[in-house]
């Protein structure tokens, strides 16, 4: 079954949230200079990339990425596709009767910005409400946040993380068609943190 790499890369190049730790990559001990091995140092914050938000990103009495229960970060899963779209509203968002994942496809996976961009496509508070009560338990999109730019309360996130919904931001679905996939987006076990880059793939459930 085709697979599809749905993770932005990870490393000195990739922009982060404005204010927030950057990402190195240090070499600290190199074949070429004597040592028995290559080993590398990372410092990044967890929300670089492709990354899971824990509901310890909104709240300290919230759960660690951790303790996110796994079992939602992978199965079946639905690409919806919105373009560009000023929002994601509630009309956007067909009935989805058994779906239990949903990833929107937007026009944030033209292509990897070289700067932070200053707005981009994001969740109307009623469509992330809406999805938590018809019982999805994963909601992914491929631009930074789930809510606008300029958000200073955070609605989006609230009401999926405030229900347990696994929340996943600035995937890549620049090569992935609208439709059903599986999905397998774990997190790093990082005790206690509010977030974690994933290694995120979606498996076609038809062959080639």
């Amino acid at each position: 079954m085709p697979i599809y790499d749905i993770s932005r890369p990870l490393g000195p190049s990739t922009v982060v949230w404005p204010g927030d730790v950057e990402v190195t990559l240090e070499r600290t001990t190199n074949l070429a200079a004597g040592d028995l091995v290559n080993t590398s140092a990372l410092r990044t914050t967890v929300h670089a990339a492709s990354h899971l938000d824990a509901p310890r990103h909104l709240s300290d009495a919230g759960i660690g990425v951790d303790e996110v229960d796994l079992s939602r970060c992978l199965g079946p899963a639905r690409v919806l596709e919105v373009g560009a779209a000023a929002t994601i509203g509630p009309d956007l968002v067909p009935a989805l009767s058994g779906v239990s994942r949903v990833l929107f496809k937007t026009a944030g996976s033209a292509g990897a910005p070289a700067a932070w961009p200053p707005s981009f496509i994001a969740l109307e508070p009623e469509t992330a409400a809406s999805l938590a009560d018809a019982g999805v338990v994963l909601v992914g999109v491929d631009t930074p946040s789930v809510d606008p730019a300029d958000s200073e309360d955070l609605p989006a996130h609230r009401a999926l993380l405030g229900r347990g919904v696994v929340v996943l931001e600035n995937l890549w679905l620049g090569e992935v068609a609208a439709g059903d996939y599986e999905l397998i987006a774990l997190p790093l076990r990082l005790v206690g943190a509010d977030g974690s880059p994933v290694r995120a793939v979606l498996r076609s459930l038809e062959p080639k």
